[in-house]
């Protein structure tokens, strides 16, 4: 993943600030937030929502975009608001 990693870094910057990475991938969380710690331009975090029981589900554009995003592929690039 690394070689791939390093050629893809620029472009993961460009398409947003902020790379979710879902909560049973904490190895890639820790690779990744070791990988871009001292790039300003991007912030790994570690997915803790959690849906409390019998809430109902948001209807939220963007945030169906990340939970089916971290659902499919373990990780999501969010832009700025």
């Amino acid at each position: 993943m690394r070689g791939w990693l390093d050629r893809a870094a620029p472009e993961l910057t460009a398409l947003g600030s902020l790379l979710v990475v879902g909560r049973a991938n904490v190895g890639l969380y820790e690779y990744l937030s070791r990988r871009f710690a001292d790039d300003g331009r991007l912030r790994v975090v570690l997915d803790r929502r959690r849906a409390a029981p019998g809430a109902p589900s948001t209807t939220e554009r963007r945030r169906r975009s990340v939970d089916d995003k971290l659902r499919d592929r373990g990780v999501a690039i969010v832009g700025e608001s």
